[in-house]
C-alpha cells in the first residue's frame, strides 16, 4: 500500500513560545488527541498543549502553572449532561491538572 500526505502543521512561533517552546526546544508536537466528537483536536509539547480545531486553527493554549513538563495526557470522555470534554495533564512536579478544552 503506498499513502499520500494530506496536509501539514506548521506551529506559529507566537503559538509554540505560549505553550512553552523556548528558543532551545524542537518545536515538535510530541502527542496528538482527538475530541470525541472529532471536532478538535490537542497537540501536546514539553510543556503544555494547543487545542486546534478542523480548520488547523489555534482555539487555545494549555499550560501549567507553575511551568512544569507535561508527562502523560488524556481526553476523558464527555461529562455527562454537560457535553464539555476534558483535558487531564499529569506533571513533573506530580500533579493532576484537568482544563475544559471546549
Amino acid at each position: 500500500m503506498t499513502g499520500k500526505k494530506a496536509g501539514v502543521l506548521n506551529f506559529d512561533r507566537d503559538v509554540l513560545a505560549q505553550a512553552g517552546e523556548g528558543k532551545y526546544s524542537s518545536g515538535e508536537g510530541r502527542r496528538v488527541l482527538w475530541t470525541e466528537d472529532g471536532e478538535a483536536y490537542v497537540v501536546v509539547f514539553e510543556r503544555g498543549a494547543v487545542v486546534y480545531g478542523l480548520d488547523s486553527k489555534a482555539r487555545a493554549v494549555i499550560r501549567a502553572d507553575p511551568s512544569t513538563k507535561l508527562h502523560q495526557v488524556k481526553i476523558l470522555p464527555t461529562l455527562a449532561h454537560s457535553g464539555r470534554e476534558v483535558l487531564a495533564m499529569s506533571t513533573e512536579d506530580g500533579r493532576i491538572l484537568f482544563f475544559d478544552i471546549h
